[in-house]
């Protein structure tokens, strides 16, 4: 009897303790979750990204050209011999820079037709000179034509080297005139005669088209020119290229060697066969 109220006494005191216990284990508790509220999350790691998508460099044979931009013209001319000898009966509907046709009523004389013998532009009508030996309509041709390009002095230096000249559909193209002077932006007018029946017409624009020199580079590392930027512009000046992953992560920012630009491909050295590069950080550099 005497170990069951000792036992009890021990079992009482005990609850008691718990009691007075309870209420700082309760205060702990609520301090802990309240100091966790105010704990510094954990910072994020920030990346920089491509601004465009990722770009492989890759090996294969490229063709060297140049991009050029020109119109083709014609450099032929002709003259429709007049006989007039009373210019006072004479009575034109054309005049120079007019457009003309074979066939073509050109005016009359005494009250009869004079019709065009040429297709072509008028360039000069000359019926005054005094004598019916020398009276004449010019005519500048539209066929054949030849494409005039406004070219810089590494372009012509290009140019003049080969002998394969060709545009993209395989036009075979040789250089025929080179202007003496140069204009005002520091190119220099030249002309290429075409293959007969390459089908280009007399006015036609081509606008930044590659005109190829017949010379190959086989299994040479190339990128696209998207890729490759300049800090400052100029030929001394050097090349870079930003390096990412392929799921463009930006890695680093190297400098690279550039040797021209063939269908938006450049040649480049300094980087690996599989490396990735940005293909927008370009654009946004130029757009400032």
């Amino acid at each position: 009897m005497g170990v069951l109220k000792k036992i009890g006494s021990v079992c009482f005191w005990l609850l008691i303790v718990a009691l007075l216990c309870l209420p700082v284990g309760l205060i702990f508790q609520i301090s802990e979750a309240e100091m966790a509220q105010y704990e510094a999350s954990e910072v994020p790691t920030l990346q920089q990204t491509a601004y465009g998508s990722p770009v492989q460099v890759e090996r294969m044979d490229i063709r060297e050209s140049i991009t050029l931009s020109g119109t083709f013209v014609s450099d032929t001319w002709a003259d429709m011999e007049l006989s007039i000898s009373k210019t006072e009966l004479l009575r034109w509907s054309v005049a120079a820079g007019d457009q003309i046709a074979e066939g073509d009523v050109l005016g009359t004389y005494n009250g009869k037709d004079i019709t065009s013998t040429l297709t072509g532009i008028i360039q000069d009508i000359n019926v005054y000179s005094g004598s019916t030996n020398n009276q004449y309509i010019r005519v500048k041709l539209l066929e054949p034509v030849m494409l005039e390009c406004d070219v810089t002095q590494e372009q012509l230096e290009t140019i003049q080297k080969y002998d394969d000249l060709t545009l993209a559909d395989g036009t075979a193209l040789s250089l025929e005139y080179v202007s003496l002077t140069r204009n005002e932006d520091d190119t220099t007018t030249v002309r290429l005669s075409l293959d007969d029946g390459a089908g280009y017409q007399y006015g036609q624009v081509l606008k930044e088209f590659p005109l190829y020199t017949g010379v190959t580079y086989p299994q040479t590392l190339v990128l696209s020119e998207q890729c490759v930027y300049q800090k400052t512009e100029g030929d001394d000046q050097p090349w870079y290229a930003r390096r990412v992953t392929e799921n463009g992560i930006f890695i680093e920012e190297i400098q690279v060697q550039v040797s021209g630009s063939y269908d938006g491909m450049v040649r480049i050295s300094g980087v690996e066969e599989g490396d990735w590069f940005d293909s927008g950080y370009k654009a946004v550099l130029e757009a400032g």
